[in-house]
């Protein structure tokens, strides 16, 4: 478990520092390094914010992998992206529950309304709830049990503070790099794949697809061409998606592998 608003005893809630995603990294870095031992690895994966980490992986310790694998990630979050963010901490904020971070019980108004614009909306597309429900009204209850899951398994001091992470995301801001986000991109070392969502409506599909234009030899796939799933075509929920990233990813570790030594 790490350390969050939620759980700190020493900075608890909104006396936690700002963090960010590179922050993240080198916490993982140190994890491998310091506890495990561990000073090269084959592959550094992860979908959406872990996606957006692996990029960050790769420019801060290029000489640490073989292979990066991020899907519907971001190297630089774009002001799409930071207006969507903004809007989910305005619901969670302007709950009177929330009382400045200070709540005694999840401010359940404003975390139901982070629910709808986060998971029911950013993250998905208007081709998915067409195929879902055949009438516009029968979303309605639908869109009360998905709000109901999420109560007991979120902290909403974290999430505004994943938040923060997430729209101050740019790997050119790396030292080294002076801003310089394609400058950065195109110093990833490791076998680059990502992989993005049709109609992403949270990580734009314009970003990485730019992204992956900077990284020397970066190869990039639509996730299951032909379907429309956005967003959450990397979140593990539609077995055609996850047959595909099951798929595209084992071909592209077989042909990093291919030069070395296969794992044991």
């Amino acid at each position: 478990m790490t350390t969050s608003p939620s759980n700190s005893t020493a900075q608890p809630r909104m006396s936690f520092p700002k963090f960010t995603i590179r922050d993240m990294v080198e916490s993982q870095y140190r994890l491998l390094k310091e506890k495990f031992a561990i000073d090269h690895v084959v592959a550094v994966v992860g979908p959406s914010m872990g996606g957006m980490q692996v990029l960050q992986w790769g420019v801060s310790h290029p000489e640490m992998m073989d292979s990066l694998i991020a899907m519907v990630p971001l190297a630089k979050t774009p002001a799409w992206t930071v207006a969507v963010l903004e809007t989910t901490r305005k619901a969670i904020m302007l709950d009177p529950a929330w009382n400045g971070g200070n709540y005694a019980a999840i401010p359940e108004k404003g975390v139901r309304l982070w629910r709808d614009i986060l998971n029911l909306l950013a993250a998905r597309t208007p081709d998915m709830y067409q195929a879902q429900f055949k009438n516009g009204t029968d979303v309605l209850p639908w869109m009360v049990q998905q709000e109901d899951a999420v109560m007991k398994a979120f902290d909403a001091n974290d999430w505004i503070y994943q938040t923060w992470a997430y729209e101050r995301h740019d790997v050119g801001t790396t030292p080294g790099f002076n801003g310089d986000t394609e400058k950065a991109l195109g110093s990833i070392k490791a076998k680059t794949l990502i992989l993005t969502g049709t109609k992403d409506l949270l990580n734009p599909e314009f970003e990485p697809q730019s992204a992956a234009h900077a990284i020397k030899g970066a190869r990039i796939i639509t996730i299951s061409p032909g379907t429309i799933t956005g967003h959450a075509s990397a979140g593990g929920g539609f077995p055609a998606d996850v047959e595909f990233l099951n798929r595209e990813a084992g071909t592209f570790l077989d042909s990093v592998t291919d030069h070395r030594n296969k794992p044991q």
